[in-house]
């Protein structure tokens, strides 16, 4: 079977059993929590790992050079989510979609490939991102909701998540390693969390959720690539896949800590 073919099939599942299991955890547990583990890479993590099976691990790294600009762009994707959807549900959504749209493909299109200055950008964004969703916009972290789910809403949860993540890579497949990298990096994961914690418990629930994805995300997802950017050259595509990924559950557990106690 063709290798792009798989990795659709992979993404979308992974895509589906992921993200519904995150929205059920944070509906259990709270926003907290489900927000810090729905930041771990997923996406990016399929993305940049058949990049290097079917390209080469050197060209997998080479993804990763607009990667940490584009996720500073998704932390600052939920700022104008949460603030355009203060006012309505729908323009927050389209809002902070045309606004990631614009941001990324205007790198992909000066050809921005500068690691470095991108993971500067990334940590400047989150801080600005974070600081102004909880001082600024008042989002409120939710403790947790009361639930009794049907086979029909599981379905769908999983049927919208995985379609959203499959489509991501699939765009991903059109350009080359910059557009890859960037499409890598599509919100996928916060935009089909945003629909089903919108349609399930409205808009505050949905912004709660959105506000702890954007500290574990922008975090877990910065580490992973930086990880994976050096050791895909150094260990090869596996092992660097696997280590990249303990070294961002590290990340996860930290943030989740960070999150716990400072986060309101």
């Amino acid at each position: 079977m063709d290798p792009f073919i798989i990795k659709l099939i992979l993404s979308f599942f992974v895509g589906a059993i992921w993200i519904t299991s995150v929205t059920v955890i944070s509906e259990k547990f709270g926003t907290k929590l489900g927000g810090t583990l729905g930041g771990l890479p997923s996406t990016c993590l399929i993305a940049l790992f058949f990049i290097g099976w079917t390209q080469s691990p050197a060209i997998a790294s080479q993804a990763t050079s607009i990667m940490p600009f584009v996720n500073g762009v998704d932390a600052m994707f939920i700022v104008v989510f949460v603030f355009l959807g203060g006012f309505n549900f729908y323009l927050g959504l389209f809002g902070c979609l045309l606004f990631w749209l614009v941001s990324s493909f205007s790198m992909i299109y000066l050809g921005f490939d500068n690691f470095g200055i991108g993971v500067l950008f990334c940590i400047v964004f989150t801080i600005i991102a974070y600081y102004l969703v909880e001082k600024k916009l008042n989002v409120k972290s939710i403790d947790k909701k009361e639930m009794h789910y049907t086979i029909g809403q599981i379905l769908f949860r999983a049927l919208l998540s995985g379609s959203v993540i499959a489509l991501a890579v699939f765009l991903a497949k059109v350009g080359g390693p910059l557009m890859g990298g960037a499409f890598s990096q599509f919100p996928a994961l916060y935009s089909a969390t945003i629909i089903i914690t919108y349609l399930a418990h409205g808009k505050e629930f949905s912004f709660a959720m959105m506000k702890g994805l954007l500290v574990s995300a922008s975090v877990n997802v910065l580490v992973f690539t930086i990880a994976v950017r050096y050791l895909y050259l150094y260990i090869g595509l596996v092992y660097g896949t696997i280590l990249a990924f303990l070294i961002s559950l590290v990340s996860c557990y930290l943030v989740y800590l960070f999150v716990n106690r400072r986060m309101d």
